[in-house]
């Protein structure tokens, strides 16, 4: 595996994916937006689509 390479992923069971988005969002809420940022891998894309006002 060369260095810049994602870490194995393991699936996840429906109530640990519920669990982390729970997590989730109790860290957007309380504005915790380091932590946050810590549970995004390398290859990670966030995207989020805008609307005009």
């Amino acid at each position: 595996m060369d260095a810049m390479a994602a870490p194995p992923r393991r699936k996840m069971a429906p109530p640990e994916i519920w669990e982390f988005l729970f997590y989730e969002a109790e860290l957007l809420n309380e504005q915790k937006f380091e932590a946050w940022l810590t549970l995004f891998t390398p290859d990670c894309l966030y995207w989020m689509p805008a609307e005009d006002d």
